[in-house]
């Protein structure tokens, strides 16, 4: 964006910076997969995934790290079973082998789980902006994207959480 190579771009959490315009678009939970609450549940603590064997990204994702810190933080030892960088691993870990899997809201949302529950720590999700060049020239297409986009925003619901809350 900054080099000018794009006119927008969709992004997660980007850095901000004086040049450019971020429009934040929704935040997307941490979720758990595989996990059989007792009763439906909306939402579940770390400490509720924390003693069962987890199915995790290896550590050199953002997400795994701050999962590490969310767990340290809470004076948590989870015991992590499998790590791959294939979600496809993690939620069959999750189906087959009886672990906890734990993603994006919208990794689960494209590989169809509907058992998927959002863990209540915010700072473990992730916010998805819109961003763009505040002084360079933008084309019409762009320009109109943008504004169509923009003016959308506040009132598009994310779709991982009308199927994640159908779910539970």
């Amino acid at each position: 964006m900054l080099r000018g190579d794009f006119d927008l771009a969709v992004s997660f959490d980007p850095e901000p910076h004086a040049d450019l315009e971020i429009l934040a678009c929704f935040d997307e939970p941490v979720v758990a997969v595989g996990l059989k609450p007792r009763r439906r549940r909306r939402l579940l603590e770390l400490s509720e995934v924390a003693n069962h064997p987890l199915a995790l990204l290896p550590s050199e994702y953002a997400m795994r790290r701050q999962l590490d810190n969310a767990f340290a933080a809470q004076g948590l030892k989870p015991g992590v079973h499998l790590e791959s960088d294939t979600l496809e691993d993690l939620v069959h870990a999750a189906r087959e082998n009886g672990m906890v899997a734990l993603l994006n809201g919208a990794a689960a949302m494209s590989l169809d789980v509907q058992d998927a529950v959002p863990l209540t720590e915010r700072n473990l999700g992730r916010q998805a902006c819109l961003v763009r060049s505040r002084s360079r020239h933008h084309g019409f297409a762009a320009q109109y994207v943008w504004d169509e986009l923009s003016a959308a925003t506040p009132t598009l619901p994310p779709a991982w959480g009308r199927r994640v809350a159908a779910a539970c």
